[in-house]
């Protein structure tokens, strides 16, 4: 028979053993929260006073500056986030981000380009938000999804037109942090099954397609210089990936940078980049057999944000992807919205990527040009003889004295010439 003393153990054996599993469960589930709707549930935006988040320093909503006009055949994973007809634009006036299809019904873009941009900002009207829920957030019936087209307001019908999405719902990342662009990454839900192509995110055995040097492309509709006039045709550039050193040199983003979520790609000389209006959009890295095979690609980088466009040493930062779990992501969308499980989006091996380019340099600023009449400094390493000091002594030594500071003067100014 038990006694009371073992009974007593043995309840608190397993009250603590159910506390534990009940601890482990909620450490799971907090865990795998990885999505958050775009809705009045979500955290405000405080970092920039409710200002709209296109507006946030120069980054965001980049375009493509360099590059040059491709067709949608080479880049059928291309989506275009734009304003829905109501606000009376067409879908090339009203683009405002660009982004990824990914899976039958959903669309990979930038958190920023949901988070604060909601067209009604009701914030600044009164609260007014017409079939919204009265946030900054982006609503599902302020945008549509537009995909399959080169020339953005090609085939517009009055209503939604060819290629035209509307959308059912909008989340982004929970870690998404709107003051840094940490984790800048949000996903859209059409209402219908589109007929585009989608891409695979690198997979963990797939990182050769987004090191350092590899050949990315960035795609988009866009200016051909910052604050120019947009392009009604979709352009494409080549932005080499740069090293997570190189993106966090002082002369580069410095602080600004964090590799942990963050990429860099583009040309540290300047020339070539996203810039105003393509935010969201894909970065990818190709294989030996694109273009050949269009979806023989993998998607590496989300457009997230830059410093002006094209500028020396300010390449485009991308939302590092392929370290994000986009797979837990999408499967918590989808079994929120009821969309059916869309299979793996990461992608498994069985493509070969393209060969690197040539390494790149951060631009540093030329050394000043010696003062005049004074040797140039010694090469590193080279040995000191101490001819110089030497002589100095020797002028301060033999012209001694008021009378000879003049002379004295001379002899150091020579002297100084002399070797180390």
């Amino acid at each position: 028979m038990m006694s009371v003393t073992s009974w007593t153990r043995a309840w608190v054996a397993v009250l603590l053993g159910a506390v534990f599993a009940y601890l482990m469960l909620s450490s799971q589930a907090a865990a795998a929260t990885t999505v958050t709707p775009a809705t009045s549930g979500a955290p405000a935006d405080t970092s920039s006073g409710g200002a709209p988040r296109e507006l946030r320093r120069v980054p965001a909503s980049p375009r493509i500056v360099g590059g040059s006009t491709v067709d949608i055949a080479q880049y059928p994973w291309q989506a275009a986030l734009v304003l829905d007809e109501n606000f009376g634009t067409n879908d090339f006036e009203g683009q405002f981000c660009g982004g990824t299809f990914i899976t039958a019904r959903i669309i990979q873009t930038a958190a920023h380009c949901v988070f604060d941009s909601d067209p009604d900002q009701p914030s600044q009207n009164g609260g007014v938000d017409p079939g919204g829920d009265g946030t900054d957030f982006l609503d599902p019936n302020d945008v549509n999804i537009v995909g399959g087209r080169t020339t953005l307001d090609d085939g517009e019908t009055g209503t939604v037109g060819a290629g035209e999405l509307n959308v059912q719902a909008v989340y982004f990342a929970t870690s998404f942090d709107p003051t840094t662009l940490e984790n800048d990454l949000a996903w859209i839900v059409t209402t219908a099954v589109h007929s585009q192509t989608n891409i695979a995110v690198a997979g963990a055995g797939e990182t050769e397609f987004w090191d350092t040097n590899s050949p990315t492309q960035v795609s988009g509709w866009g200016t051909t210089s910052f604050g120019g006039s947009a392009s009604n045709q979709l352009k494409a550039a080549t932005v080499p990936v740069i090293s997570d050193t190189d993106m966090a040199d002082p002369l580069v983003y410095g602080g600004e940078f964090f590799p942990g979520s963050m990429l860099g790609a583009g040309v540290l000389a300047g020339g070539t980049d996203a810039c105003q209006g393509d935010s969201g959009g894909p970065l990818v890295g190709p294989s030996t057999d694109y273009p050949g095979t269009p979806s023989a690609v993998r998607l590496v980088g989300v457009v997230s944000f830059g410093i002006g466009c094209a500028g020396q040493n300010k390449p485009g930062v991308y939302a590092r992807i392929a370290e994000f779990d986009i797979q837990g992501a999408v499967d918590e969308i989808e079994a929120a919205e009821g969309t059916g499980d869309g299979g793996s989006v990461v992608g498994a091996g069985g493509l070969t990527p393209a060969p690197n380019g040539p390494g790149q340099s951060v631009i540093r600023p030329a050394p000043p040009p010696p003062s005049p009449g004074t040797a140039p400094p010694s090469p590193p390493g080279t040995v000191q003889t101490g001819e110089r000091a030497a002589a100095i002594k020797k002028c301060k030594k033999k012209f001694k004295g008021k009378a000879k500071a003049k002379k004295r003067k001379k002899c150091i100014k020579k002297a100084k010439r002399l070797p180390v």
